[in-house]
């Protein structure tokens, strides 16, 4: 997996896939950044948690060697995991449709015009109906085992 690494949703896959090489250790786990330390402006907590999905990562990297300097350096990430990854799973929400994850939707459309390019995108509604269904199946066993 490639991913910016950043936190949120990008960090969850990490850990997800940190997970799954226990199982299948050829899996590769690959952070690229935009730029040098991204973590520097979280709260101290959110680098820890960073710090340690860093130890299991396969590659790190950074795009720019340099701090934040302006947008370009997120432009160039973004060129960069497109031109190197077979597709894109993206979480997105429509609703918010701001930064990074639409321009990433509209230049991985654009890639999938062009050539074959898997896009998978899962949206806030997905997410909901799916922890909808989690909790309707936990309420379900839970009355099943109260018998």
């Amino acid at each position: 997996m490639l991913t910016p690494g950043q936190y949120g949703v990008d960090l969850w896959a990490c850990e997800v896939v940190l997970e799954l090489k226990k199982t299948y250790p050829h899996l590769k786990l690959s952070i690229i950044t935009a730029f040098q330390n991204q973590e520097e402006q979280w709260k101290e907590d959110k680098q820890e948690y960073y710090r340690t999905i860093l130890q299991g990562v396969d590659y790190y990297g950074a795009v720019s060697k340099q701090p934040y300097i302006g947008p370009w350096q997120f432009t160039a990430r973004d060129d960069l995991l497109l031109r190197k990854s077979d597709g894109i799973l993206l979480v997105y929400d429509e609703d918010a449709a701001e930064g990074s994850p639409r321009f990433v939707k509209e230049k991985a459309v654009k890639k999938q015009q062009n050539e074959d390019y898997t896009i998978i995108s899962v949206t806030s509604e997905d997410i909901q109906s799916i922890a909808e269904d989690e909790r309707m199946n936990s309420v379900s066993e839970y009355e099943d085992s109260s018998f």
